[in-house]
């Protein structure tokens, strides 16, 4: 009356649909990683309309635009926000200035 024990093929399943799931998420995830202004948005495109292939692919061309927020403060001309651990690196002085 024990637990059957996990095998293979059932590990084989869940990495496939764990990989099949951040395929599926792409979009999103590529606009959360580049700070897009929308990404709120293109996660909720994404989540609802990204089974169709037209849903998807506008998600995902929306992910690369460049409305980040990083160059809105450029924009802006302000500098690029520091990341969170930069003071460990770099200390009080911030990062060196970006060059374009």
């Amino acid at each position: 009356m024990g637990k059957e024990p996990v095998n293979d093929a059932d590990n084989a399943v869940a990495g496939v649909a764990l990989f099949l799931l951040a395929i599926y998420f792409l979009p999103a995830i590529v606009a959360s990683t580049r700070g897009h202004m929308s990404s709120g948005a293109i996660f909720v495109l994404n989540l609802l309309l990204g089974w169709t292939a037209l849903g998807w692919i506008i998600a995902l061309v929306w992910s690369f635009t460049g409305n980040t927020k990083t160059n809105a403060r450029t924009l802006a001309g302000l500098p690029p926000t520091p990341k969170p651990l930069d003071w460990l690196v770099y200390g009080k002085k911030g990062p060196p200035p970006r060059r374009f």
